[in-house]
This record gives C-alpha cells, structure tokens and sequence, in this order.
C-alpha cells in the first residue's frame, strides 16, 4: 500500500497514520524530509521480505516538497510497495505527485486569518486530548504559537498531567506555556506605539518575515488596549514600582509590561519614555478602530500588509 497524503495539516497527517499503524497492528516508522538518507536506507525493508520480517507503517512527512531524484527513488519501488498486502508508505506533501496515488482524504489547516476556525481547532483538538480549555487558553495557544498544530499539541501535551479533572487552572497554564511569539515582537510593538521614535521601521522587514500578520495584528491590539486601561486608572507621568505594581494587578497584566509601558525602570538612574503619557484617551481609541479595520483589510486580501502597517505608523507620528 502506497498513498500521498496532501494539504498543509502535517500533525494530523502524522495521527492518521500513526493510528492506522496501531489499527493495523503494524510497526510504525516515522522521517522528516531532513532524513532522508535514512529514509532512503529503510526502503529496502518494504519490498525484501523474510520470514521475520516485521510489518511497517511508514510515513514520511515531504511537506516542502520533493526533488525529481527522489521522487524517482519512490517511483523505482512504487508497484512493488503498492501491492504489498503487509506494509503500508505513506508520503506527506502539501500538493499530489505526479505518479503517485493521493488518499481522498484531504488534511487541510484553516487559513491564518481565519481565527474563529483556528479556536474551534485548538478547543476540539484539547477536548479529544482530555482538556476543557478556556476562551482565554484557546486564545493564547492560537496567537502566541503560530499555526502550527504540532506547538500546539505539544503544549496541551503538558498540561495533561497537572490538570484538574478536565480543567487546567491559569496560573498553572501561565507558568507552563511557552510562546512562541519572540521578545523582538514585543519590542518591536513598544517601539511601534513610542512616538518618540522611529526605531520600528528598522525592524520592519525582519519582523514582517518571522511572524504572519494576524500575530502582529493581534499584539498590537493588546498592547494599545492595555494602553488604553492604564489611561483609565492613572494621570500619572511618573510611577513608582507600588503604582506599577498596582497597575498590573487591575489591569491582569505582568509586571514587567506595565513597566515598558510607563517607562518604570528597576535600575537606578536609567530614564524610560512613558509611553501611555504621549496619547490621549481619544487618540489611542481611534487607534483601536484603526487596528480593527487594519485586521478587515488584510484578511479581505485586497490591500499589501506592509504598507498597510506603515500607514497605520504613520498615523500614530505626532
């Protein structure tokens, strides 16, 4: 048995198969394309049979596809492979190869702009791994891993041990997760919202190539939203580490982000720019509408995410 497994789900390609070898009650053996001289070295143990020869379901996962040399490798073998009643190839690419039967079943991920798919995603994969997780949860893991289902699993994977029947509490999910979201975001959306200075344009490229846009759209919401609430409770140009302390308790937020938000530093002598004291309350609400409208127009495809990102930091310049 031969079959290309296709489109962009490259965990549940991997499930499927590892579940068909356990149905079958077979040996299941797993490469990445990175392997493949020791995939290329296995494939002699799907065709010479022996008498204690041992079962395999193989699958080897090509999502960034294959060269025409190693496509023929397969193809050299293919006839025999898919006639075999014992063991089972499975091959991993995004699109069908030429040559090769693809299964009928597509494992296709929804689109990264497509948030309310990609939550349903994440809360339905926890329940079949045992986790009720919460809207908050469900949000974390969609934003600060990325689109990947493997991040994603993994970190539930964590959680199962220490959870509480089905529930896993927040401080214990806080301390556990591990996002994936690099601190030069971070940075780079406190430089964005400094209108002081000019610095995130500096890193606009490298930004823009390691992360898509619906996490930087995402980060930037919340940043300006905690903005927002701190303009709420504090007039304050000047905090000390009680008020910064107190903040982050009323806000929900960690220590260390109101302080790169009000310009607290916790060494001696070094002076921060408060950024919250350069908005008003109007401007950064109208910034929020902004943001809103910058999520509609990249997810309607119509506009280029870049210059629309410069657009948006040019508003934000006094």
């Amino acid at each position: 048995m031969l079959e290309v497994l296709t489109g962009t789900d490259d965990f549940s390609k991997y499930e499927y198969c590892r579940n068909f070898a356990k149905k079958e009650k077979k040996q299941f053996k797993f490469f990445k394309s990175k392997d493949w001289n020791e995939f290329e070295g296995f494939l002699p143990s799907l065709v010479k049979r022996s008498l204690f020869s041992t079962d395999y379901c193989c699958y080897c996962d090509f999502h960034e596809g294959l060269s025409k040399k190693k496509l023929d490798v397969i193809l050299e073998l293919s006839e025999i492979i898919e006639d075999s009643e014992t063991n089972a190839l499975f091959i991993g690419s995004e699109k069908s190869l030429k040559g090769l039967k693809k299964s009928k079943q597509v494992f296709q991920l929804p689109k990264p702009w497509k948030d309310n798919e990609w939550k349903e995603l994440v809360r339905s994969h926890g329940i079949k791994m045992g986790l009720d997780l919460t809207d908050e949860q469900i949000n974390r893991l969609v934003y600060d891993t990325g689109p990947d289902m493997w991040r994603i699993h993994n970190e539930l994977r964590k959680f199962i041990d220490l959870s509480e029947g089905n529930k896993i509490d927040d401080d214990t999910f806080t301390d556990l997760f591990y996002s994936y979201t690099k601190e030069d975001l971070q940075n780079f959306i406190c430089d964005f919202a400094n209108r002081t200075s000019a610095k995130a344009l500096n890193k606009l490229d490298e930004i823009l190539s390691e992360n898509n846009p619906i996490q930087i759209i995402y980060r930037l919401s919340l940043f300006y939203t905690l903005i927002f609430k701190i303009k709420l409770l504090s007039s304050k140009k000047y905090h000390t580490f009680n008020d910064v302390r107190a903040l982050a308790t009323k806000t929900q937020t960690n220590i260390p982000m109101i302080s790169q938000i009000v310009g607290f530093s916790f060494k001696k002598n070094e002076y921060k720019e408060n950024i919250a004291a350069q908005y008003t309350l109007d401007e950064v609400e109208q910034f929020l509408f902004d943001i809103l409208f910058l999520e509609i127009d990249y997810k309607s495809g119509k506009k280029d995410f870049r210059a629309q990102l410069i657009g948006f930091f040019q508003k934000t310049r006094r």
